[in-house]
């Protein structure tokens, strides 16, 4: 009979506890002493003298190029099993895992827990004191103790210093142990999160619900002044399906941040909640704990993401948040979207920005709005468009930029009416023509300001002073300048006009009072040609009348007592002529004087007149002489009186001519009395 080879050594397995995860060749290894083999006592073998384990890993990590999970789970302290793969030489350990139940180190002659420094001393402990942890060491914030603890310091390792650079304890006066939130000694060795209701007591909870933010502000719309808008809920057809529309929102509200885990209180129960923890702090949870199915993730700055169990999503960054998508991406919100932004909000956009807005659409912008936009702008309302503005408004049209050579325009069209109210100053500037056109009528109107004026007030109040009375009632006048001419045009026509029919065009000037100055000459022009050609004289008035009916003329009528005064103070004459067919009466219809005077030198002559006509008891009053030129054919006379000398040059004739008697009346200085020539 043929005796098997042994293929493998005997299995010998064993326990023991990690003292070294500084592998030098980055393998993964640990260094382990192993009970029954390795002595306590590291005077005789020190850490450094102990075996590399090599650890043994499950089939979910493929352990090779990379591929799989990092072999490095284990800490100083942590408690292995294992055996040896060379069997009794016991030369090449393997881990196959680590196992904890309670934390515990052992005790001195008081019954207290021996000291990190006293169990790195020994084996079968964490050489660096770190594990298993304790609670931490604090200052105490007792005032009656201010005067002792005023020169403790805290190291970099977290150590309490005294004055004298001594390491304290939690017995030391003025250092208190404080739970924060970690695994201590007596506690079992699995994560808090993990056994249920501890969890409470666990950092990443307790840290969660200490910085919950509560009350963040929703957005919502400003009441705006002066407009009062009545919303109605109504529905809104978008690619055939009807949408909703509700009525915005004007008052603030607000939303919290959810609970942790979403409830007040864990709802995790052991042994449901699979936990693993890392030493900095970094926690993963799976919890399938019946009604309370979560997925956690945390970080120990407090970074963390928690899918809860009605499927709310919590992510919560401390920190900086960069999400990069070199591709598209697509977000698709049912409900509501809440966007808080407490710092600045910058979208840069290197293609088309499309938003589609089915209901209302409000913006609350308390500083400034800047719109920077290098092409067209276009705002298409279907309804009514109001702008409200409490401060000054500004519109410029064209660029300021020197470089830009071309003119910008400004077109407003409107189909119905224009109403612009001013309570305040109006006025308007124009650097080249101004013109304005109207089809129908064009009227203004300028009545008394029935207030104080509002700009002046507002100064006043500003200063502290009343307003002034020139802030009070004034206006009502209209003033036109030009610095070349004005002209008024009612649109004339040469079309023939009839008397007393408003037919064509008019300008009616009705005042109290009209002032009319003319710095240079006075030109008017009163029927349907245009006036001769004339030379411009200062202080020289023309009135040209054309009347193609020989109907009318320059008439001056006084209804009631006064006097119509042609006067010249120096050189000069008043001509009136007729060079064609016509006549000038000066009468009387009443009682009253045509008085004509005239200096000592300057004669009174009636040239070709075809008649004079003197009235009942006129008198033609002269310090010169009387002449008349031509023949005559009528003096009307009764009662006259002329005083001067009358020359009479040519003969008086015609069928039935009486030369009535007349009197010559001697002037002052002459020879008294008077000759009565007869027929």
């Amino acid at each position: 009979m043929i005796k098997s080879k042994t293929r493998y050594p005997n299995f010998n397995w064993w326990q023991g506890v990690i003292e070294d995860r500084n592998d030098p060749e980055m393998f993964g290894r640990y260094r382990v002493r192993i009970i029954g083999y390795h002595t306590l006592d590291k005077s005789i073998l020190p850490t450094e003298f102990l075996p590399w384990a090599i650890p043994m890993q499950p089939v979910t990590s493929a352990a090779i190029s990379g591929v799989g999970v990092s072999p490095t789970g284990l800490v100083e302290g942590s408690a292995v099993i294992g055996f040896f793969v060379d069997g009794d030489d016991g030369q090449i350990p393997v881990i196959m895992g680590s196992f904890g139940v309670e934390d515990n180190v052992p005790t001195g002659a008081d019954e207290k827990p021996e000291t990190t420094e006293s169990l790195a001393e020994r084996g079968f402990f964490d050489p660096t004191g770190k594990f298993p942890r304790r609670k931490e060491l604090k200052v105490s914030e007792d005032e009656g103790l201010l005067e002792k603890i005023k020169n403790f310091t805290t190291s970099t390792t977290g150590d309490i210093l005294n004055e004298l650079g001594d390491k304290l304890t939690g017995d030391a006066e003025g250092v208190d142990e404080v739970d924060v939130g970690k695994n201590v000694l007596g506690e079992a060795s699995s994560s808090r999160l993990s056994r249920g209701s501890d969890g409470e007591n666990h950092y990443s909870l307790k840290g969660k619900r200490d910085t919950r933010i509560l009350k963040i502000p929703r957005g919502y719309a400003s009441k705006i002044s002066g407009f009062h808008n009545k919303e109605f809920p109504f529905e809104h057809e978008n690619d055939g399906e009807q949408i909703p529309v509700l009525p915005g929102s004007y008052a603030p509200t607000y939303w919290d941040e959810p609970h942790p885990q979403g409830v007040e209180t864990s709802a995790s129960k052991y042994p449901y909640n699979h936990v693993r923890e890392t030493e900095s702090g970094h926690v993963f949870e799976v919890d399938d704990t019946p009604g309370a199915e979560r997925i956690h993730e945390y970080h120990t700055s407090g970074t963390f993401r928690e899918v809860q169990a009605d499927g709310t999503k919590v992510e919560k960054i401390v920190g900086d948040d960069y999400v990069i998508d070199l591709k598209n991406k697509h977000m698709y919100v049912k409900g509501n979207f809440d966007l808080t932004v407490e710092g600045d909000y910058n979208v840069n956009v290197k293609g088309n920005k499309y938003e589609h807005v089915s209901g209302h659409s409000y913006n609350t912008v308390k500083g400034n709005r800047l719109n920077k936009i290098q092409g067209h702008e276009l705002i298409d309302t279907e309804s009514s468009y109001y702008l409200i503005n409490a401060g000054n408004f500004n519109h410029q049209v064209g660029s300021t930029d020197s470089t830009k050579k071309e003119m910008s325009n400004y077109r407003l069209r409107v189909f119905g009416e224009t109403n612009t109210t001013h309570s305040g100053l109006h006025k308007v500037f124009s650097g080249d023509d101004f013109k304005h056109i109207v089809r129908g009528d064009y009227g203004v109107s300028a009545s008394l300001r029935s207030g104080i004026r509002p700009g002046d007030v507002l100064e006043a109040v500003k200063s502290g002073s009343a307003p002034t009375i020139d802030a009070l009632v004034q206006g009502g006048s209209i003033k036109f300048e030009a610095i070349q001419k004005i002209d008024f045009a009612g649109f004339p026509t040469d079309l023939p006009k009839v008397p007393g029919v408003p037919l064509g065009s008019s300008i009616n000037f009705v005042a109290d009072r009209i002032n009319t100055t003319a710095r240079v000459d006075l030109i008017e022009r009163i029927g349907p040609v245009s006036p001769p050609a004339y030379l411009q004289v200062i202080g020289n008035k023309k009135t040209y009348v054309v009347s193609p009916t020989g109907v009318g003329g320059v008439q001056t009528h006084l209804l009631g007592a006064g006097v119509i005064e042609n006067k010249i103070t120096g050189i000069g004459a008043i001509n009136n002529l007729i060079t064609g067919a016509g006549f000038i009466n000066s009468a009387i219809a009443g009682a009253g004087t045509i008085t004509q005077t005239t200096g000592a030198a300057l004669p009174t002559t009636f040239g070709t007149p075809s008649a004079i006509a003197i009235g009942t008891s006129s008198t033609l009053m002269t310090n010169a002489s009387v002449t008349i030129t031509t023949p005559l054919t009528a003096i009307a006379s009764a009662g006259t009186t002329m005083s001067g000398t009358l020359v009479v040059t040519g003969l008086v004739t015609g069928a039935g001519t009486v030369l009535s008697t007349h009197v010559h009346v001697i002037s002052s200085g002459s020879s008294a009395g008077s000759t009565a020539i007869p027929t």
